[in-house]
């Protein structure tokens, strides 16, 4: 199946395979994580953790976690982690910087 950009909400690498959630399903896609979040960066994705990219359209809350982690709650009411280490890069971007 084709997925249009804006229909993810993230994409996960799993042991060496790399996902698509949406709000109606889960896809398997051919291509590494670094390579959709690079070419989906334009589009408004994100890398937020080793392992994930967030769509930041379809992020509705941010809330500050432990130890300078975020949690970002998306339009499905799912929560993921923002990592430490991506934190900082969010906040940036979310300011325009």
């Amino acid at each position: 199946r084709m997925l249009e950009p804006a229909e993810i909400l993230y994409c996960e690498s799993v042991d060496n395979r790399t996902y698509a959630y949406t709000s109606s399903g889960v896809y398997g896609v051919g291509q590494t994580l670094t390579a959709i979040a690079e070419a989906l960066a334009p589009l408004g994705f994100f890398r937020c953790s080793k392992s994930m990219a967030v769509n930041l359209r379809a992020i509705e809350t941010l809330k500050s976690g432990l130890n300078g982690r975020i949690i970002a709650t998306l339009q499905n009411d799912e929560r993921i982690l923002v990592s430490r280490r991506y934190a900082r890069a969010l906040r940036d971007r979310l300011k325009g910087d």
